[in-house]
């Protein structure tokens, strides 16, 4: 069964890839979530022992109003940061590229330009929100790779939560 996990977007929340290989998380959105410059931060967490054919993936992160409108939407690739190297070879540097994929606040802006596996890495696209949102937001991470799907997370941005592979959820911080 593929992992999905639904809640608020001004929460935290934490999904674990298949066979212990990492997680993607969506860092919280404090509402009423004011226009100008706004930052949405996904963390990924890749094991150093991942197979070089799976660390190429895309993970699409969008976060919609309680209205249904798109606020913010990006793309975000993994590859290997260096080519010449063998599929079986265990990598530990990979190469971010990231593009806008819609809504109404245009990621303008996009850190870091790599990332190290092993570590926890922040990632953060930043762009103009047009107008306050007040009411609460939703998110929804999904990653594809060499496997296919991998990953679909979704939630509230208001509260933390941590999804396993198994269904299992466990909430922390607030409801």
């Amino acid at each position: 069964k593929m992992l999905s996990c639904k809640g608020d977007a001004s929460a935290s929340k934490t999904c674990n890839l298949p066979l212990g290989t990492g997680s993607v998380s969506f860092d919280a959105i404090t509402f009423p979530w004011k226009a100008g410059q706004q930052s949405v931060n996904v963390e990924l967490a890749l094991s150093a022992n991942v197979p070089a054919m799976l660390l190429t993936t895309t993970t699409t992160a969008k976060v919609t109003g309680k209205s249904g409108n798109l606020l913010v939407c990006m793309q975000i690739k993994t590859s290997k940061a260096l080519d010449a190297q063998p599929l079986y070879v265990p990598q530990t540097d990979l190469k971010l590229t990231w593009e806008d994929c819609g809504g109404s606040s245009t990621v303008e802006s996009f850190t870091p330009a790599t990332i190290t596996t092993g570590k926890k890495a922040t990632m953060s696209g930043t762009g103009k929100l047009p107008a306050d949102v007040t009411d609460g937001a939703t998110f929804d991470l999904e990653m594809t790779g060499a496997l296919g799907k991998m990953l679909s997370c979704k939630g509230d941005a208001s509260a933390s939560k941590t999804c396993n592979l198994r269904s299992e959820e466990r909430r922390v911080g607030k409801e």
